[in-house]
């Protein structure tokens, strides 16, 4: 048994030949050899569908507390300084552009909770799904798109760094990145670099 972001390294399978089955608690298998698996019939198993609803309402909060300002808010309310000046400005999340880079069953969730807070909605996919949203055909089109750009798409080898300099360019200074996928689906380096500059 193991997390999805931990998975089970092809060294550690080969010592235990008598293996039969990998039990993921989480969805991603981006950390499991498939190709071994498969060739030594060892059984992959997810928790597929049961944990879609809890990260579709992570990936709204998040949107909102940072539309709201919530926690520099929160934190201003309990310092006490609201006694003597006003508090920081925050905007509100409703009708407001959001794209959905991995329109699979977590990213269709998030579009239906923004959809409910009037949001214009765009997405990425592998394929053309038959949904009311606009599709672009890169995350750079997503990205100018988008003052909430979310990402929910896999951590396997192709989207391994997918969120890089243009991206973030595209996205612009006023725009969110909002990562509820693997933190490897971005570029660390260049998001530190960015967000020093904004």
């Amino acid at each position: 048994m193991t997390r999805g972001d931990v998975g089970v390294e092809t060294s550690i399978l080969e010592q235990v030949p008598a293996c039969k089955a990998i039990a993921v608690f989480g969805v991603g298998t981006d950390r499991i050899d498939l190709n071994y698996t498969a060739a030594h019939d060892i059984q992959v198993s997810i928790t597929s569908d049961i944990l879609t609803d809890d990260v579709a309402d992570l990936a709204m909060t998040l949107t909102l507390a940072f539309s709201r300002n919530l926690v520099a808010n929160h934190q201003f309310a309990r310092s006490g300084a609201w006694e003597n000046t006003g508090t920081s400005l925050s905007s509100k999340a409703s009708g407001k552009r959001m794209g959905i880079a991995g329109l699979g069953a977590i990213g269709l969730a998030i579009a239906r909770r923004a959809e409910a807070f009037g949001m214009e909605i765009a997405y990425t996919a592998r394929s053309q799904k038959n949904v009311p949203y606009q599709r672009c055909e890169s995350i750079e089109q997503l990205a100018a798109f988008s003052d909430f750009l979310v990402l929910a798409l896999p951590g396997s080898p192709e989207n391994i760094q997918l969120v890089d300099a243009k991206v973030l360019a595209a996205l612009g200074k006023s725009g969110v990145l909002i990562n509820i996928a693997r933190g490897t689906v971005v570029n660390e380096t260049i998001l530190s670099r960015h967000c020093s500059r904004v």
